[in-house]
């Protein structure tokens, strides 16, 4: 491989310092020349003349002539082609395309290993269509790149494939970039698709030093968008974020000037998109489709559809989910619904229809089912009959029927509601006659919310819109729910009503997205992480203090933990940092034993503090921070789910391998439960095969209620970890298992919320 890059390198270096370049762009099977079309030498963008032909002058750091694909077309090999001195003339040919303002967007991958989500890539572009598919970035040094370029590609997709360069695709070589240009061509370029300008910029820094420098985009960004057509909104394609700001700058080239839309990302492994400042320019993130994200953020790849105004909705396609088809009976104030959860990775599910029948057999009622989420679907039952025979069919839009046929009888759940929107790490909590739940909304489709449900019934109250996903746990005091958006504002709102008491916005300046959840002590709510860590008073919502100590980290979705004057705060690849609540102060922190790469809330019990480590449950001493024992654990501690500590066991929750209870009194194993394969991947960088319980299991009576990523809630015996009862959900579980007196209560990735009689 080396050497192929020393005879490229020799190539580029025997150029002239000014080789002029000329060449006629063509429509497939016709001499038909193609006009207006602009073409590039990496710096100077020139327009094709009504025949088709262009020249341009060239540039001492000249590798390519590129084309910027123009919309209603696709070309029939590259759009790019290397520049030698062996050529004079660079021809391309274009295919007419029809175009439908649909694409997909993969991110940090960082794999060479074949599995699924590749496969449902290429159904869904056979199912549903797309005008491309684009990479943004960490395909991942040699192998990656390679095994990408060989699979992932324009003819294996059935769909232009294009790609970003990340810091990880930034190799040893001649050049940081060689590598990358060997297989994927340029490293800053533009097409356009539909009504949008699309161009893609490269990270600027990364493993080994690029050749390419910032003034290099800058020079030819400047005359790309120069030539584009200034009605069309411009969609930006980068490994990382150009700003966190309102105004979009590439040094001093004001983007919001050019009619930029949107800047689609990765390189953080999350999934969280925002609108910055009143202008309403998108910035996107999202986790790999491969495998789970820094924060356990459920792999996933976009569909994005487009249109003059710029990006007009984002859809997340949840990789390895097949044929997923699951219901439940409810019944709620005398009368019965039918919940399914539906949902096929490869493909959208159209339509939902059930079947209804008697004990004998009598069919009583077709339904059709009216969709709430991505996954969920509902309808009323006929009165009447206690036991149904139901068959439910899921239409996908490719014509695949997915089946199912069950007998719905009697069952523990008192009642499901559905919020119309994802549930990730939100907790149901229950208090004051009222179950209170956050929803998510990584897609800026307006589905975040935090909704207060009847206990008793799962009676929607109320419901109040937030401006971003609440990712993790709300707390209440006093007739006050607060909870913190992805973008670090904190709304208190009267449980009663739902009206607001009170907002604070964080100084939240940076990425990544807020994931983590706050805690309260009845006086101030404790919330926030790095430099916008702060303790806020519950009655007037003004700052208490603000931590000045530290910052950074990665996204962490760990819950702070609180106990007397002592507050546990996580940052993820950065520590676990001890503060004292009522000042803010600095008092330890710990980032060895693979503390810092966690997950996991610390748990506070009988004097200590429980934390993971990567493959070790570290028991702390809370005040000096020193451990005092240590469990080795044979699985990666890599979920959400926190240490669960009875009076007898401690129990942890793996990535790969489920449950591990281990004996408190000589920290000995006791038993491990493994649920069945996760419906997708969502701790940190994990793929099949995993068994996988990211919910914190709840600990009750002798029995404990797990919740887990295969879709299903188990009930074990606490002593010996044997399945007493499992209930099927079809969806996957995040959120910890919650109870309040006689029923426990569940929330699933779908949007429903359950109550089970105990």
């Amino acid at each position: 491989m080396i050497k192929i890059w020393t005879l490229l390198l020799a190539g580029v270096l025997c150029l002239p310092a000014r080789a002029q370049f000329a060449g006629r762009i063509t429509i497939e099977g016709t001499q038909q020349g193609l006009g207006a079309v602009r073409v590039s030498d990496g710096l100077n963008v020139t327009v094709t003349d009504t025949e088709g032909n262009y020249t341009l002058p060239g540039h001492p750091k000249q590798r390519f002539v590129f084309i910027t694909t123009p919309a209603g077309y696709r070309t029939t090999e590259t759009f790019w082609q290397r520049a030698d001195t062996s050529r004079k003339q660079y021809d391309f040919v274009l295919r007419p395309s029809a175009q439908t303002g649909r694409f997909l967007r993969i991110t940090d991958t960082e794999t060479w290993r074949y599995d699924a989500w590749v496969t449902d890539l290429k159904e869904y572009v056979q199912a549903e269509g797309a005008d491309f598919l684009i990479h943004t970035g960490d395909i991942c040094y040699e192998k990656g790149m390679a095994f990408h370029a060989d699979h992932v590609n324009t003819a294996a997709m059935g769909v232009p494939t294009y790609y970003c360069i990340g810091n990880h695709d930034l190799v040893k070589g001649p050049y940081g970039e060689a590598l990358y240009e060997s297989l994927f061509g340029p490293v800053f370029y533009s097409f356009d698709a539909g009504e949008v300008h699309y161009i893609v910029t490269p990270m600027l820094h990364g493993d080994y030093r690029p050749s390419y420098t910032a003034d290099d985009v800058y020079r030819w960004l400047k005359n790309d968008l120069a030539k584009a057509d200034p009605s069309k909104p411009v969609i930006m394609f980068s490994h990382d974020l150009l700003t966190y700001d309102s105004v979009f700058l590439y040094k001093d080239l004001n983007l919001n000037e050019h009619r930029l839309k949107a800047w689609v990302y990765g390189h953080w492994h999350n999934n969280f998109t925002r609108k910055h400042g009143k202008n309403g320019i998108l910035s996107v993130c999202t986790a790999p489709a491969a495998d789970g994200g820094i924060d356990n953020s459920a792999c996933n790849f976009e569909v994005f559809q487009t249109g003059q105004s710029g990006i007009t909705n984002i859809l997340k396609k949840y990789t390895y989910v097949h044929r997923n088809l699951s219901m439940q009976q409810v019944l709620r104030r005398g009368k019965r619904s039918l919940s399914v959860n539906a949902y096929h990775a490869a493909g959208m599910v159209q339509a939902v229809t059930a079947q209804v029948f008697d004990r004998q057999g009598n069919r009583l009622q077709a339904l059709s089912l009216k969709p709430f989420t991505d996954w969920n679907w509902r309808v009323e039952l006929p009165a009447g009959a206690k036991d149904f025979t139901v068959t439910t069919e899921a239409r996908l839009r490719s014509g695949e029927i997915i089946f199912r046929r069950d007998t719905l009888r009697h069952s523990p759940l008192q009642w499901t509601a559905n919020l119309k929107g994802n549930i990730w790490r939100s907790a149901p909590l229950v208090a004051a006659g009222k179950i209170f739940i956050g929803t998510i909304d990584d897609e800026a489709n307006g589905h975040s919310s935090i909704s207060a449900l009847d206990a008793a019934d799962g009676k929607l109250l109320w419901q109040y819109p937030v401006g971003n996903s609440i990712k993790n746990v709300l707390a209440y005091k006093d007739g006050l729910v607060t909870g913190t958006d992805a973008e670090g504002v904190t709304y208190a709102l009267d449980a009663n009503t739902g009206s607001l008491r009170w907002k604070h916005a964080g100084n939240m300046q940076t990425l990544p997205g807020y994931s983590a959840g706050g805690i309260t002590d009845g006086e101030n709510y404790y919330t926030g992480a790095a430099g916008f860590l702060e303790a806020i008073n519950l009655r007037t919502g003004a700052p208490v203090w603000t931590n000045k100590a530290w910052k950074g980290g990665e996204g962490t979705t760990a819950v702070m933990a609180l106990q007397d004057t002592l507050l546990a705060v996580s940052s993820n690849w950065n520590a676990l940092f001890m503060h004292h609540a009522g000042t803010g102060q600095l008092l330890w922190k710990r980032s060895d034993g693979g503390i810092r790469f966690r997950s996991s809330p610390p748990v506070f019990a009988d004097g200590r503090l429980y934390v993971c480590g990567i493959n070790l449950l570290h028991i702390i001493d809370p005040v000096t921070g020193r451990t005092t024992d240590s469990i080795s654990v044979p699985d990666g501690l890599k979920t959400m789910a926190a240490p669960v500590v009875t009076d007898k066991l401690v129990i942890v929750s793996g990535a790969g391998k489920g449950l591990f209870a281990f004996h408190r009194d000589n920290l000995q194993p006791a038993w491990q439960f493994r649920p069945g394969e996760a419906l997708l991947y969502s701790a940190p960088y994990s793929k099949p095969s995993s068994a996988t319980i990211e919910s914190t299991p709840l600990y009750y009576n002798g029995k404990l209620y797990a919740a887990a990523l295969d879709g299903n809630l188990y009930v074990l015996d606490a002593a010996t970890g044997k399945v007493l009862q499992q209930f099927a959900l079809g969806s996957p579980v995040f959120a910890p298992v919650t109870r309040e007196g006689n029923s426990i209560y569940v929330a699933d990735f779908a949007g429903n919320v359950y109550a089970f009689t105990i």
